[in-house]
């Protein structure tokens, strides 16, 4: 049924697998009521959707069609969470739908709110007490928008992050990680620090640097006699952290 659709359209067969995994087994229906949910394909961008919905619906293809601006709010959004921003401000959005010459980039923001696959955000302005003044108005809070499915495992993550930190306990006492701090560089101790006295941390970085750190913590601590373990998400990965 897809490959038939593909073949009406003028799609690439090659299209169909990821087309079929990213949209189920009903992707031929789905995509008859709705050719803009190509967009939600990896790989595929503005310009082959418009062309796929031109093909299936011909004049009835309008610019300003609710469906096309959900699909090109929800794109946008991936595109930047591929990027590392789960939510994106709101204004970012309106200005690419603007650039991208959707009619009406506000009407298109509801549409994609109204398929549930994006949610909107609002984040309130931090409090500047050195900057206040009581008779300037007071700063709106930004509305930031992100898609649900990334937006909601962000939360998630963050509460169990908050529920692991305040159960846990220090793995080394003060005494301990003073000697092992001793000639570090001030990242590398931080790091060291924050991973043996609260017992939950986060690191960031560049991908070797971050080997190379989470490697050193963990032998610091077994070197005092705490058990530890790394773990990573490929075979490659782990023979990369294997000491020299």
């Amino acid at each position: 049924m897809l490959a038939e659709l593909f073949g009406e359209a003028g799609v690439p067969a090659s299209l169909a697998a990821r087309t079929a995994a990213r949209l189920g087994p009903d992707a031929a229906g789905r995509l008859r009521a709705d050719p803009w949910r190509l967009l939600r394909v990896p790989g595929v961008q503005p310009a082959q959707a418009d062309h796929f919905a031109r093909a299936l619906l011909a004049q009835d293809a309008r610019p300003d069609d609710p469906r096309r601006g959900a699909a090109l709010v929800l794109h946008l959004l991936t595109e930047a969470a591929r990027q590392g921003h789960t939510v994106t401000p709101a204004a970012d959005v309106l200005s690419a739908l603007e650039r991208a010459r959707f009619p009406d980039p506000r009407r298109a923001v509801e549409a994609a709110l109204d398929e549930a696959e994006v949610l909107s955000l609002t984040e309130e302005p931090e409090f500047d007490e050195e900057a206040f003044d009581e008779d300037a108005e007071p700063p709106e809070p930004e509305e930031t928008l992100g898609p649900a499915r990334w937006a909601l495992a962000e939360e998630a993550a963050a509460e169990g992050f908050q529920r692991l930190t305040l159960t846990a306990a220090p793995l080394l006492d003060d005494a301990a990680l003073k000697g092992l701090r001793d000639g570090l560089a001030e990242d590398r101790s931080l790091a060291l620090t924050a991973a043996l006295r609260t017992g939950v941390s986060i690191l960031r970085g560049t991908p070797d640097g971050l080997a190379r750190t989470a490697l050193a913590i963990a032998s610091a601590a077994a070197s005092q006699g705490v058990r530890t373990a790394l773990a990573t998400p490929t075979d490659r990965a782990a023979a990369d952290l294997t000491p020299d």
